[in-house]
């Protein structure tokens, strides 16, 4: 399997850049605490609208998932019964599960999660209050399961080593990617693929 590139929207979306990452990332996740439900909906419209193989995911919200006709839901052990969510979205869309320990494990295999979103693996100003998940916990995650491990949180070139990339199915970025978009995600991609 090829090691995916996602990249997760910032609250604040700048189109250009935007422009810039759609297709030459693998998943797009769009995200937002602040707006209002009708924006988020034509803002991942608009965003599945530029994409031709890229595949969109909403973060936390089944609704705007299937309004939207998005390709699938990020959620984590507080927003949604992975079980309920699976029901409500069908086996065709994907669901990512968030997860910073090996206890969500149980609960993502029983409802057939596409993917383990894991992390904070560094310090990850987008996510100032989230735990920091150790290489050695998503080795032992990677050791007892067949679910793909997306690792997240405070990811950079500068901090990426080969232990990294060696338990990851791929990485995930936010802000980061906002900056000097094409180069970073140039040699991101060179890194994933060894």
């Amino acid at each position: 399997m090829n090691k995916k590139l996602f990249f997760i929207t910032p609250e604040m979306i700048d189109w250009a850049v935007m422009d810039e990452i759609v297709n030459k990332v693998d998943v797009i996740v769009y995200r937002s605490k602040t707006k209002e439900y009708s924006q988020m909906v034509t803002e991942v419209k608009r965003i599945l609208g530029f994409c031709q193989k890229t595949i969109v995911m909403v973060n936390d919200d089944v609704d705007l998932c299937l309004e939207a006709r998005a390709g699938g839901v990020v959620i984590s052990r507080d927003d949604a019964n992975a079980i309920i969510v699976r029901e409500r979205i069908g086996p065709r869309r994907l669901i990512g599960y968030r997860t910073s320990s090996l206890q969500d494990l149980q609960v993502a295999s029983a409802a057939n999660v596409d993917f383990l979103l894991a992390g904070n693996i560094f310090f990850d100003t987008d996510k100032i209050k989230a735990k920091i998940m150790s290489i050695e916990e998503v080795r032992l995650i990677k050791s007892i399961s067949k679910i793909p491990v997306i690792l997240t949180g405070g990811l950079t070139i500068e901090n990426i080593d080969q232990s990294i990339i060696n338990v990851s199915d791929g990485l995930s970025f936010s802000s980061y990617l906002t900056i000097d978009t094409t180069e970073r995600i140039r040699v991101i991609r060179n890194m994933l693929r060894g």
